[in-house]
């Protein structure tokens, strides 16, 4: 709706509502507002009227109030004087200012939010308590129409490598509670605005190894691994519902992708060629950095239905070729000689003790390991 009809709108209410004047707080979607008040000495009560446009689109009326007193209530009136909320009653709550931080002496009441309010005016009535000062009570209010859908989308890292797999997080909630995207697309494009990769959300996102990586279950996530540097911008037109019509929230978010700082360039593997309990994996990876880095190989094998998982981790200088040995004892002979072994996957995480670990790179291999050596070269 343009600004010209919800001003329209405003006055037509205005025209229809008696006290409402130059000086009546009118609420906005999307806004919230401050209002400084407080109750006069020797008052009982003020009032703070406000109005609620018509055209709000299911929105939700929030509000909360901060007092350095406590002895009063609060109460929220309809447009027809009915009580909607009370600091009494259960939709509303109380943290007294010890709760909070030291240097706040502020208490303050929060309210359930009121989903979709009729349009009109309505009003906050502050009432002191008996056993309030008799000087001059200071309040603020805080309020504000909140829309019914809140949605974004959220690289873990804003700075990636090309090649660096990133986890990428998409949610949308209706009026706070996470609504269902399971496979919900997400649209990739360059720079020139040309679509380069898409990518699939999901509740049930798991690593090589079958373990979840999703933390809760609002959370959905992808893996995007950029293929050219530049900046990415990641885009979703999320379909939702307003007033029973269809509509379509959108989203979106950027990162830049630069010029890895790792290359890997062969894997060899292979079971040992003698009569023994082990499986040789042997890796030499080349690093390029600007400065030397704490590098972390991991491979993930399979066997009998089962992910076994094993490192190794070396100091790189700048420029050093490095080379990884992998020697998996923990495989039974007779286990070998009645079930194929497959090389599922391989991760080099860049171990910065005074950072978080980075992963840099994550190459799916998918391949059976036989006693003759394969050589996959990059």
């Amino acid at each position: 709706m343009s600004k010209l009809i919800s001003l329209l709108l405003l006055l037509y209410i205005c025209s229809v509502v008696s006290g409402c004047d130059e000086n009546t707080l009118a609420l906005q979607v999307g806004t919230n507002q401050i209002i400084d008040t407080k109750i006069p000495r020797g008052d009982s009560q003020v009032t703070i009227p406000f109005l609620i446009p018509e055209g709000i689109n299911e929105s939700a009326l929030s509000y909360a109030v901060h007092s350095a007193h406590s002895e009063l209530t609060i109460e929220l009136l309809d447009p027809d004087e009915k009580l909607i909320a009370s600091s009494l009653s259960e939709e509303g709550w109380f943290m007294p200012a010890k709760h909070l931080s030291p240097n706040n002496p502020e208490n303050t009441w929060g309210f359930k939010k009121i989903v979709n309010p009729t349009s009109g005016m309505w009003s906050v009535r502050f009432t002191r308590s008996t056993e309030a000062p008799k000087g001059a009570i200071p309040l603020q209010l805080s309020m504000g129409l909140v829309p019914k859908y809140s949605a974004f989308i959220k690289p873990y890292n804003t700075r990636v490598q090309v090649g660096q797999p990133i986890l990428v997080e998409m949610r949308l909630s209706a009026h706070g509670k996470t609504e269902p995207i399971e496979g919900h697309q997400i649209d990739v494009f360059n720079e020139y605005d040309e679509k380069v990769d898409e990518l699939r959300v999901s509740n049930r996102l798991t690593r090589a190894d079958n373990v979840r990586i999703n933390s809760t279950g609002s959370s959905y996530l992808a893996i995007y691994t950029p293929e050219t540097i530049g900046t990415m911008t990641l885009k979703a037109a999320l379909p939702v519902s307003i007033d029973n019509q269809p509509a379509v929230k959108e989203v979106r978010n950027s990162l830049e992708v630069v010029a890895p700082i790792l290359k890997v360039t062969g894997v060899t593997f292979m079971r040992s060629s003698e009569k023994s309990k082990t499986v040789g994996i042997h890796l030499r990876v080349n690093v390029v950095v600007n400065e030397p880095i704490w590098l972390v190989a991991r491979a993930t094998l399979a066997v009998d239905g089962k992910n076994i998982t094993t490192s190794r981790n070396k100091e790189t200088a700048a420029g050093e070729a490095a080379t990884f040995t992998f020697d998996i004892s923990d495989i039974p002979e007779e286990l070998l000689n009645t079930h194929a072994v497959r090389l599922v996957q391989l991760d080099f995480t860049d171990f910065n003790v005074e950072q978080s670990a980075v992963l840099l790179q994550s190459i799916p291999i998918e391949k059976e390991i036989t006693d003759t050596p394969f050589t996959i070269r990059f």
